[in-house]
């Protein structure tokens, strides 16, 4: 039989372990969000325009 002490921790550890996962996440998220904002700044001194954000992604992986 499973401790109700060993089951909180097992429970409480998952959490820490999701909230890492998710903090990682959302770091990952704003260097891409920053990246793209880079490239597209860049697009633009280059005199284009971009139309829409396909546009713009895409860019953005040619540069980076």
């Amino acid at each position: 039989m499973v401790s109700s002490v060993s089951l909180n921790y097992t429970i409480q550890q998952k959490i820490v372990d999701l909230n890492k996962f998710l903090f990682q996440r959302i770091q990952i998220h704003r260097l891409d969000l920053i990246c793209e904002s880079v490239a597209y700044n860049k697009f633009q001194s280059y005199g284009f325009s971009i139309h829409n954000d396909l546009m713009a992604k895409q860019f953005a992986g040619i540069l980076i």
